[in-house]
C-alpha cells in the first residue's frame, strides 16, 4: 500500500511539471521552485 500512496502523491506533481515544460518558457529552476521541489544537493540548495 505504501508504494501505491507514493505513486499517487507523485502523480499531480508530475502532471504539473510536464505541463509547465510543454506550455511555458520558464527555466527548469523556476518551475521546480514553484512546485516546492526540495533538493538534496547542498551546493544547488545554497543558490536557491
Amino acid at each position: 500500500m505504501t508504494a501505491v500512496l507514493c505513486c499517487v502523491s507523485h502523480r499531480p506533481r508530475s502532471i504539473l511539471r510536464d505541463r509547465a515544460a510543454e506550455r511555458t518558457n520558464l527555466p527548469n529552476e523556476v518551475v521546480e521552485m514553484a512546485l516546492g521541489h526540495a533538493t538534496s544537493n547542498k551546493v544547488e540548495a545554497a543558490y536557491r
